[in-house]
């Protein structure tokens, strides 16, 4: 009995070695696999909050029967300070464009303005770039070839995903977008950071209470 005891202790004293090893081998695998389920939840959440602010501003944008400069004063207010301090969005990290939009006539062109579209577009945060950036960005850009320097300065629009059978004449709709950049939070990050898109991205429409003599 004395000798199983006596072997058996050796063959636990030579194992240890083997034993580190594998751990050695496993623990990269298990702290990335960790760090991924943490930033992929992080990520979710993110995308969650996005949502959930992009469609209060359009609702309340929707609602609102002040001046149209005054409703996107307080879309911008409820973009920039719903998601504080999770997602801060008037940085460079984030991004948005609020449009209102006006279907004058039949079919599925848009007209963001009769006039200056500078009256019915506005952006803010950097994470596009520029103002001009942020505003191109737009998936409502003109489908032709436009005259101005940028597109989003062309007023046809379409919107993409929207049947015009849906749509009413005459009528005004707010149109809200906004991007974040999809940062992740664990020492991992840059392993597994392939496997995320480079940014958050999230749209609403809305039919307005605005007089269409605004646009």
């Amino acid at each position: 009995m004395k000798n199983y005891f006596y072997y058996l202790r050796r063959a636990r004293k030579a194992n240890k070695s083997q034993s580190l090893v594998e751990f050695a081998m496993i623990l990269p695998v298990y702290l990335s696999l960790m760090c991924g389920v943490f930033d992929y939840g992080w990520f979710i959440g993110n995308k969650t909050l996005l949502t959930m602010s992009v469609a209060t501003a359009v609702q309340v944008g929707a609602r609102s029967e002040d001046a149209m400069a005054t409703t996107m004063t307080n879309m911008y207010e409820i973009m920039i300070t719903a998601p504080w301090p999770r997602l801060k969005m008037n940085t460079a990290s984030g991004a948005g464009v609020i449009t209102f939009l006006i279907r004058p006539t039949a079919g599925s062109n848009f007209l963001r303005t009769n006039g200056d579209p500078e009256a019915a577009v506005g952006s803010f945060g950097g994470f596009k770039g520029s103002p001009d950036e942020t505003k191109n960005a737009s998936r409502l850009l003109y489908a032709g070839a436009g005259t101005n320097a940028f597109n989003w300065q062309n007023p046809p629009r379409k919107i993409p995903g929207v049947d015009a059978l849906d749509l009413v004449d005459g009528k005004v709709y707010v149109h809200v977008e906004a991007w974040y950049d999809a940062e992740l939070v664990t020492p991992f990050q840059t392993a597994i950071s392939w496997s995320f898109p480079d940014g958050i991205y999230d749209s609403y429409l809305q039919f307005s209470l605005q007089n269409p003599d605004i646009l």
